[in-house]
């Protein structure tokens, strides 16, 4: 019986050793994730305690972070490193008692120690690669991984389903496309200048205009300074025509203010002539009751009288014309300003749809010419296309944003974002801090 006992036993100690170098290979797998990998939901926890085959247990961590051993209860391992985790369950499962038998005999009880528990972890919780990638999805994670090994999990970039001989020809195109977009984009860039500096609405001056434009940019310098000097002359001669337009008006409403003025005076003459002539015809009207006066002079005195009527009524509609026409030269005046400012501004609109419409277009040429170059279109010339990486990683505070390279460790859990993009691209958005 002793000797069945110890077989058995041995058999047991055979099992759990190589229990053991299983969970020491995940457990290499576990130290090289670092340091900075917590448990987490989703992990699988495999627990084994040497020579006791029946405590074998393999529990995934729950969603409040929790994992549950028969015996045992609920232990937390949710947000601890490994080996913190391994600590606390050796912990938790040891000092139990047990039916443990030793080798030298055929029965025997006793306490669990630490070193015969053994703790590892099973399955990581998966990875997630979305974006520019072949296959967006979840992944397997296995041990170490690098943003490049995802990237090679996702399947790569996406690819082109166009025939290698269409590649050249393809790739000039987009050059072409690049150029005229990047021309329209310096234009759109300048009309916008041009159309703010006229709106009071910024004092950039057109240099910093032709600085922006990055020095690779397919677009040859002189070209930006035709176009920059283009709307320097434009603004200036709008300006110009706008003063013109202004002092124009501004000259006939002064004249107009003078004809007013004189009117006026006119009017307080005649008025006085007036008075003077109605007090000698009083006078004349008094005498020829009497039978004094002569006839005809009374005949002019009252004739005079009608005269100057008419000539201050004259005078009245006069000045009433001239101030007609001063209100109606002044709301010219503001229409004319009123009415090119929302032209303005209209213009600005349609500028700045351009802007977005021309940037757009320069995101989506070099996303191909990227796809183009990864394919063989572009054989010897150095596009400058590159790839950006985010991680997207959860933690005690929550969701962290870290940007990434290829040779950057993605943990259990991350999910890692790929999107293709073009240095000149994205450097046309530098031209925004034009904006006044």
């Amino acid at each position: 019986m002793q000797l069945a006992s110890t077989i058995g036993r041995a058999i047991g100690c055979l099992m759990a050793m190589l229990l053991a170098v299983g969970s020491g290979r995940l457990h290499a797998e576990a130290t090289n994730a670092g340091s900075r990998y917590r448990a987490g939901p989703g992990d699988v926890v495999e627990v084994s305690v040497r020579g006791l085959a029946e405590l074998q247990r393999r529990a995934p961590i729950a969603v409040d972070g929790t994992l549950s051993l028969p015996g045992v209860g609920t232990v937390a391992v949710g947000g601890l490193t490994l080996s913190e985790m391994r600590a606390r369950l050796q912990a938790a499962v040891a000092g139990r008692a047990y039916a443990l038998r030793p080798l030298e005999s055929d029965s025997g009880a006793g306490p669990i120690e630490i070193d015969d528990i053994y703790v590892a972890v099973a399955e990581f919780r998966p990875i997630y690669v979305k974006g520019d990638v072949a296959r967006s999805g979840e992944y397997a994670y296995r041990g170490t991984l690098s943003v490049r090994e995802a990237l090679a999990l996702a399947g790569g970039f996406p690819a082109l389903a166009i025939e290698r001989r269409d590649l050249p020809m393809l790739a000039y195109d987009l050059d072409a496309e690049e150029r005229a977009s990047w021309h329209d984009l310096v234009r759109a860039r300048a009309d916008a200048w041009r159309i703010k500096s006229e709106l009071g609405l910024g004092n950039a001056p057109a240099t910093t205009l032709v600085d922006a434009v990055p020095a690779d940019a397919p677009v040859a310098r002189q070209d930006v300074v035709a176009i920059t000097d283009m709307a320097t002359s434009q603004l200036e001669l709008q300006k110009a025509n706008t003063a013109r337009e202004h002092q124009s008006l501004d000259e006939i409403n002064s004249q107009l203010r003078e004809e007013i003025k004189v009117t006026e005076n006119q009017i307080a003459a005649e008025e006085r002539a007036h008075e003077a002539d109605l007090a000698e015809l009083r006078n004349l009207t008094t005498l020829k009751q009497q039978g004094v006066v002569n006839p005809q002079r009374f005949a002019d005195t009252r004739r005079a009288v009608l005269f100057s009527s008419t000539r201050i009524l004259q005078a009245n509609v006069r000045l009433t014309e001239a101030k007609r026409i001063l209100s109606e030269r002044q709301l010219q005046k503001f229409k004319l300003s009123a009415d090119r400012t929302a032209e303005l501004h209209r213009q600005l609109e349609v500028a700045a749809s351009r802007i977005a419409e021309t940037e757009a277009k320069l995101e989506s040429v070099a996303g191909k010419q990227q796809l183009i170059g990864r394919l063989g279109g572009a054989d010897s010339r150095d596009r400058k296309r590159v790839a950006t990486y985010v991680i997207f990683r959860r933690g005690a505070e929550g969701i962290a944003r870290l940007d990434a390279t290829e040779d950057t460790e993605v943990l259990p859990g991350d999910v890692v974002e790929v999107t293709l993009g073009a240095t000149r691209a994205s450097v046309a958005g530098q031209l925004r801090k034009l904006e006044p």
